[in-house]
């Protein structure tokens, strides 16, 4: 529970760069990953799907180089991207957000760059 703490310091802490007018955008880094996980994921994540725990899980895969969710540098071998995309695997759990389908590609391509240029996490241990 303590990435709520950070999370709530951090959400406080931003500003319009962050998360854009009419359309959401999110910065392709961490921060906007984090909100992106607040404004979409949050709700079901991990309240009605407790196994997954979301950003804390991204957090770990990224920090400890699992793979499981995010392989750096690879958006089409990281399965985060695949199922926001609609472009998973038939092994991959359904697309998400589940119920409505994937996101309009505006909204999703900063996650697509932070994979690509590396899923830069600032404090991995």
């Amino acid at each position: 529970m303590r990435w709520l703490l950070v999370l709530g310091l951090c959400l406080t802490a931003c500003d319009d760069t962050i998360i854009g007018g009419g359309g959401k955008t999110y910065t392709p880094d961490w921060l906007g990953t984090q909100v992106f996980f607040v404004d979409q994921c949050i709700r079901c994540h991990p309240t009605v799907e407790p196994d997954i725990d979301l950003p804390g899980d991204i957090l770990v895969d990224v920090c400890e180089e699992t793979g499981i969710w995010v392989v750096p540098g690879d958006p089409e071998a990281s399965m985060l991207w695949r199922v926001v995309s609609d472009t998973g695997l038939e092994s991959d759990p359904a697309v998400m957000p589940f119920g409505t389908g994937p996101l309009p590609e505006g909204q999703i391509d900063f996650l697509r760059e932070w994979i690509a240029t590396g899923a830069r996490v600032e404090g991995c241990p």
